[in-house]
């Protein structure tokens, strides 16, 4: 039987993204190994903005439903 993996948090993408960041600015990483590390960390961020984006999305459908759950029911009767 596979084993399935458990995608990691947003917040553990984070942490990573930042110890990356870290590692880079430190300077004394070999090319090849800070080229891998970028590359990653590119792959991370796009991840993460696709997260916030679908975050984002999520509470502009919470947000209309609370705007159009606070209407007056003459309001609501007014759209239809």
């Amino acid at each position: 039987m596979a084993k399935t993996q458990k995608q990691p948090t947003f917040e553990q993408k984070l942490e990573e993204l930042e110890q990356i960041i870290g590692g880079l600015e430190q300077g004394d990483m070999p090319l090849d190994r800070a080229i891998a590390t970028y590359k990653r960390g590119v792959e991370l961020t796009r991840e993460l903005k696709t997260q916030l984006e679908g975050a984002r999305e999520q509470l502009k459908v919470l947000n209309a439903s609370d705007a159009a759950d606070d209407k007056p029911a003459s309001d609501l009767s007014d759209a239809e």
